[in-house]
Formats: structure tokens, C-alpha cells, sequence
């Protein structure tokens, strides 16, 4: 459960600056289809860097003995 852990918090992260850059917005309705435009234009590339993170981010962990990593 720990966010180090988790690459959906850095890709959420992504998600938010992306759609950050686009607004401001006029109402919920537009904020929803920029998240939407901005979850969808996430390139496999990008998707995959994050996958293949895990491994790293837990041989991070196990190496801090619980204490924050760099993710």
C-alpha cells in the first residue's frame, strides 16, 4: 500500500500535470474530458517505464528498511 510502491501514484501524478496545462475549465463536464484525453493520450512507452519500475522501486524498498525511497 506503500505510494513508493505503487506506479499508479506517479502515473495519476502524470495525469493531474497534463491536465493542469489544459484548463482552466468552465465546468466538471470539461475537467472530465481533459482527465479522459489526458488518460488516454499516455503513450505505451511511458506505461511501460512505469511497469518495469517495480522491480527497482522494490529492491529500493527492501533496501531502506522501511525509510522513503526516490520514487
Amino acid at each position: 500500500m506503500s505510494p513508493d510502491l505503487n506506479p499508479i501514484e506517479n502515473l495519476w501524478s502524470m495525469v493531474k500535470k497534463r491536465v493542469r496545462a489544459i484548463g482552466p475549465f468552465k465546468n466538471i463536464t470539461e475537467l472530465r474530458e481533459a482527465a479522459r484525453v489526458c488518460w488516454d493520450g499516455f503513450r505505451q512507452e511511458e506505461l511501460l517505464s512505469l511497469t518495469r519500475s517495480i522491480p527497482n522501486r522494490i529492491s529500493q524498498a527492501i533496501a531502506s528498511k522501511d525509510g522513503h525511497i526516490g520514487y
